[in-house]
């Protein structure tokens, strides 16, 4: 004797067909829900001249990504000209004693460079 069984819910006895209870119907107004027409949205877009949208096109999307990239490559670049010890860590390693001994030695000289700078500023200041 076999049985089956049914998941029928008691409230509605005649099963859920139709009722979600995702949500809370009283939050929603009408115009939260409503569909526009493809012709609505271009109007819309041709009057205001804004991306109604929602969404970047997707050539506008690619440049934007080929801006970031290289954006990126730029800043990556300018970091293995001026830091001894990026491309080391850049690619997850320790850098060596000599790049760590030229990052302290550039440090020194830049600090260095700053103080004679101000020093400068200075004396031309009691010039005047």
């Amino acid at each position: 004797m076999s049985r089956t069984i049914s998941a029928v819910n008691p409230i509605h006895p005649t099963g859920n067909a139709g009722h979600s209870s995702v949500g809370n119907s009283a939050l929603y107004q009408s115009q939260n829900q409503r569909n526009f027409k493809q012709s609505e949205v271009e109007e819309l877009r041709r009057r205001t001249g804004e991306n109604v949208q929602g969404y970047l096109p997707k050539d506008q999307l690619d440049a934007v990504n080929r801006l970031y990239e290289e954006k990126v490559q730029r800043r990556q670049s300018m970091n293995m000209k001026t830091d001894p010890t990026f491309a080391a860590m850049h690619n997850g390693n320790k850098p060596s004693k000599g790049a760590i001994i030229d990052k302290e030695l550039q440090e020194e000289d830049e600090a260095r460079v700053r103080k004679m700078d101000l020093r400068n500023e200075i004396l031309e200041e009691r010039k005047l």
